[in-house]
């Protein structure tokens, strides 16, 4: 009789369990709709910025912060109507309010470096064999980093065994270039946020990079007068 009574309280409480599994499941989804959103559009945006950054592509630069402006309309929409997931809604509405302005100072950083810099790089893509689609994964852009890196080493090797200031400067101008570029995934990771730390210590290194370079480029200067 025991065991009648168990397995007769297991069979009503079994749909009930399900409801509730279904129910948490459905929650989840609409909780992580905004935030899946918001990491899709990353992607996009991301790579939009870097064709401003590394091919001079200011249309794209354009339709970026258009497309990011018109996403406040998507989390408001969260947090107007309190539909789930409003509190991770308004977050990203913040973050995407400070990543405009952030945005905007790259511009300006870009365009005031291809001013100071006659021979400023246009096209990074060509110089360095690079591909946009070398920037939708992580993986692919770290490969991209190291080889650029190695190559700028040797470069600079050769640069100092033949006393060449202005090759140093190249290198010196183009890192400040791929540093922008870091800046842009660092800013728009989407579906990478946990390599942001990585991103940010490729980016370091490049700021050391410049400040060296610099430091030796004076060398020379004194050096050649």
């Amino acid at each position: 009789m025991k065991k009648f009574l168990v397995f007769f309280l297991i069979f009503l409480l079994c749909p009930q369990l399900n409801s509730q599994t279904k129910t948490t499941s459905v929650k989840k989804s609409k909780i992580n709709e905004v935030t899946d959103r918001y990491d899709n559009e990353n992607e996009k945006w991301r790579l939009g910025v870097i064709n401003f950054v590394l091919k001079g592509d200011d249309s794209k630069l354009k339709e970026t912060i258009k497309a990011m402006k018109e996403f406040t309309a998507t989390t408001r929409s969260y947090i107007v109507f309190k539909r789930k997931g409003h509190g991770k809604a308004l977050a990203l509405y913040y973050r995407n309010l400070e990543n405009i302005t952030k945005l905007t100072q790259l511009q300006d950083s870009v365009v005031g470096l291809r001013k100071a810099y006659s021979d400023y790089t246009k096209d990074f893509f060509s110089k360095y064999k690079i591909k946009i689609d070398d920037f939708k994964k992580f993986e692919l852009f770290e490969k991209i980093y190291e080889k650029v890196m190695d190559r700028w080493r040797k470069e600079f090797e050769d640069a100092m065994k033949a006393s060449k200031k202005e090759d140093i400067i190249k290198i010196k101008e183009d890192m400040k270039i791929l540093r922008r570029a870091i800046n842009s995934f660092i800013l728009f990771p989407g579906k990478f946020a946990m390599k942001v730390p990585q991103l940010q210590k490729m980016e370091n290194d490049l700021r050391h990079g410049v400040v060296m370079l610099k430091m030796h480029e004076e060398t020379l200067t004194q050096k050649n007068k």
